[in-house]
C-alpha cells in the first residue's frame, strides 16, 4: 500500500472513523519494533574485568583531610591528590574551606572531577569556589564525623588538631584505609606506631593506597 494511503488509514484511525485500520496500524508497529537494534548481551572481557574491579554500587568517595592553615608542600600535595583521585573518577570529600581542603578541590576541578565540601557553619560563607557543591551542616567540627562516614578511604595531609580528630575518627570507625601524607604518626605506649596509619611518601602513593580499597 502507498505510503499516502498508510497515513490516510492511520489518521482516520486515530480519529475514529475506521475501525478496519487498527490491523494495519498494528502491522506496521510490529515492523517497527522488528527494526529496532537490540543490544547484545555484555560480553565483553574489558567490561567484565572492570565490572570485577569496580564493586561498589556507587562512586568511589575518598575524603581529604587536612589543615586550613597548611604548608605549601602541603598544598602541592593535597593539588595533586585531586587531580589523580579525579582521574580515576573518585569523588572527594573535604571539608570545603581553605588550605589544603582548597587545594584538594583546585586539583579535582581542574581535571573536571566532583568534589563536595562539608561547612561547619550554617552558610556557604567562606566555601571554595572550586567545589562541586556544598553541603551546610551547622554543626562545627562534628561535621568532621560526616566527612569520615561518607568516605571509602581517608587520605591525611599534613596535621593540626583538627586533622586529628578526623585521623581518630577514621581508625575509630575501621573498615577503611587510613593514608598519612606529611601528617601525623600516632604512636602507642611503648613508642611504635599505631597500625592502621599506612605512611606513605607521595601523591601517588596516597592515591593508589586508597584505590587498592576499591579493588577488594
Amino acid at each position: 500500500m502507498p505510503i499516502v494511503q498508510r497515513i490516510t488509514k492511520i489518521r482516520q484511525l486515530l480519529d475514529g472513523e475506521d475501525i478496519a485500520a487498527t490491523a494495519l496500524a498494528q502491522d506496521i508497529s510490529e515492523k517497527s519494533r522488528s527494526s529496532v537494534p537490540i543490544p547484545p548481551p555484555v560480553n565483553c572481557q574489558r567490561c567484565q574485568s572492570a565490572a570485577r574491579v569496580r564493586s561498589f554500587p556507587v562512586p568511589f568517595q575518598v575524603a581529604i583531610c587536612g589543615p586550613r592553615d597548611c604548608t605549601e608542600e602541603d598544598a602541592a600535595n593535597a593539588y595533586r591528590i585531586g587531580e589523580l583521585l579525579a582521574e580515576q573518577g573518585a569523588v572527594v570529600i573535604c571539608g570545603g574551606g581553605r588550605g589544603v581542603m582548597a587545594a584538594v578541590a583546585a586539583g579535582v576541578r581542574a581535571k573536571d572531577g566532583m568534589v563536595i565540601g562539608v561547612r561547619p557553619n550554617d552558610s556557604r560563607e567562606g566555601a571554595s569556589p572550586d567545589l562541586s557543591a556544598v553541603i551546610v551542616t551547622n554543626m562545627g567540627e562534628a561535621r568532621n564525623a560526616i566527612i569520615i562516614w561518607s568516605a571509602d578511604a581517608v587520605i591525611v595531609v599534613g596535621g593540626s588538631w583538627g586533622t586529628l580528630s578526623e585521623l581518630a575518627l577514621a581508625r575509630r570507625r575501621g573498615g577503611v584505609p587510613v593514608i598519612s601524607l606529611g601528617g601525623w604518626q600516632v604512636l602507642d605506649r611503648d613508642g611504635k606506631p599505631v597500625e592502621g596509619i599506612e605512611q606513605v611518601g607521595s601523591a601517588e602513593e596516597a592515591v593508589g593506597a586508597a584505590l587498592r580499597a576499591q579493588r577488594c
